[in-house]
């Protein structure tokens, strides 16, 4: 319910169902931080991953890619660098999903370099990961860097979707 309400932008009524919950593990945590971070309410979000934290309960990689999410959004480079250290301490797998996130957070936050020791580190990517590093490095100057990683990409066989050619 919590999660069907988020989606339905109905934030609030979901966090009167989770906070009503006698037990939530963590799904239903990862519902309602998802569903702050999907409602464009991004200090919600990290504060909800705080308390889920201090809570004690489990966290993968779902509420992760909302929090950095959020970082990005709200451009909290610091925050995601902590979130980025936090995943590396507690061991989470590198997912394809939670590496873009990655590059995505620190290209837009203006760590190119960050990024692409993201996008190097991580032994699977799929297009929106090729995309990602793309789109980090048209937008902050590096043109031929971009066109490079493009030619890439070509060569290890992935193709290019609309997003990619936004970036090149």
């Amino acid at each position: 319910m919590v999660s069907a309400c988020s989606k339905c932008s109905d934030i609030g009524f979901a966090r009167g169902l989770f906070d009503v919950m006698p037990k939530r593990d963590h799904i239903a945590w990862n519902a309602m931080i998802g569903g702050y971070a999907q409602c464009g309410q991004l200090r919600e979000a990290l504060s909800l991953f705080h308390l889920m934290q201090m809570e004690g309960v489990w966290v993968n990689e779902v509420p992760m890619i909302s929090v950095l999410s959020a970082c990005t959004h709200l451009g909290a480079l610091d925050q995601g660098r902590w979130a980025h250290a936090y995943i590396k301490r507690n061991k989470l797998r590198m997912t394809v999903t939670l590496g873009t996130a990655l590059i995505d957070k620190y290209a837009k936050c203006g760590n190119v370099n960050k990024a692409m020791e993201v996008f190097w580190g991580m032994k699977e990517k799929n297009v929106y990961t090729w995309t990602s590093a793309m789109g980090g490095l048209a937008m902050n100057g590096f043109g031929k860097k971009c066109l490079k990683l493009f030619s890439l990409m070509k060569h290890d066989g992935i193709h290019a979707n609309e997003i990619t050619f936004v970036s090149v």
